[in-house]
């Protein structure tokens, strides 16, 4: 059985941490799995909700774990009350889902450093 997926809406008191791109944060950084092309193919049992999101950590340790695989920046992200954003405690400890649109998640970001 797959796991369940509980959204809650954000408070404004969640801070995450997101990998983007070198040269900051940009729209296309906060686009889900969905609406990118696909460089490599997806588990079948992968679902649907979870490719909608967008992956953030809750300590930059995490984040910058996953940014050592390519040049990347580390961007810091308070996510707003009432703009439509929901997030998950999704996968591994410490890995949060995200679901807002592309605009508002990016108008979140609070600071970007290099991660790597």
């Amino acid at each position: 059985m797959a796991e369940r997926i509980v959204a809650s809406p954000a408070t404004g008191a969640e801070v995450l941490y997101r990998v983007v791109s070198v040269g900051g944060a940009a729209i296309d950084d906060f686009r889900g799995r969905r609406d990118l092309p696909r460089t490599r193919p997806l588990p079948p049992d992968t679902p649907w909700l979870l490719l909608a999101g967008v992956s953030m950590f809750d300590t930059p340790a995490a984040a910058v774990r996953i940014a050592q695989r390519r040049p990347a920046g580390l961007a810091r992200v308070r996510l707003k009350v009432d703009v439509g954003i929901h997030f998950a405690r999704t996968g591994r400890p410490g890995h949060d889902t995200v679901w807002g649109a592309p605009s508002v998640l990016v108008a979140c970001v609070e600071q970007v450093d290099r991660a790597s």
